[in-house]
């Protein structure tokens, strides 16, 4: 996305906040655009209002802990990601011990394909062929994190409507309806 695409979202967005200043989707897209230009402050301080706003949203609580983590605060990291460890959601739990983990490892880089398998700063595996690699430090985590926590599907039990899980109510019900939902 280039320079003026983001400035005029970002001016889209500030005027939906001055309509609804407590919009959580819309501060969590403010927060990805401010983290977009690099401001990655700007962007720590609009999660951190998400998450005051609506402190079961686990999605902007992830977001916090990974920008955190890409402006070198591992304390803070450390802090939020020990929170959505115990997440009732499978996938925000096991990335959030992930990313635990890979603090306790040093920052190692590891390979998505094979995640046992060890790469040398470069993103090249030590042994074997070069593949794609996702760094713990730096905006290709935080892609593969959302691309693979969208992908979650639920069902709601009341309506039948599929919802992907940043579209889900923090208690995990259907934002259509209320009604309970499963995965499928």
């Amino acid at each position: 996305m280039d320079a003026g695409a983001l400035e005029d979202a970002e001016t889209i967005l500030e005027h939906a906040l001055e309509i609804d200043p407590e919009n959580s989707s819309v501060l969590i897209l403010l927060g990805d655009i401010c983290k977009k230009k690099g401001d990655l402050n700007s962007a720590i301080e609009i999660f951190k209002k998400t998450c005051g706003i609506e402190p079961r949203n686990e999605w902007a609580r992830m977001k916090l802990a990974l920008t955190y983590k890409e402006s070198g605060k591992k304390k803070d990291a450390q802090r939020e990601f020990k929170l959505l460890a115990s997440s009732s959601d499978y996938n925000i739990r096991e990335a959030a011990k992930w990313h635990l983990d890979n603090f306790k490892k040093g920052g190692l880089k590891i390979n998505i394909k094979n995640p046992q398998q060890k790469c040398d700063i470069s993103g090249k595996a030590v042994s074997g062929p070069t593949q794609q690699v996702y760094s713990v430090k730096g905006r290709n985590t935080d892609k593969f994190l959302k691309s693979f926590l969208e992908s979650r599907r639920y069902i709601c039990t009341n309506c039948q409507a599929v919802i992907s899980l940043p579209h889900l109510r923090p208690d995990g019900t259907c934002p259509r309806c209320g009604g309970k939902t499963r995965y499928s």
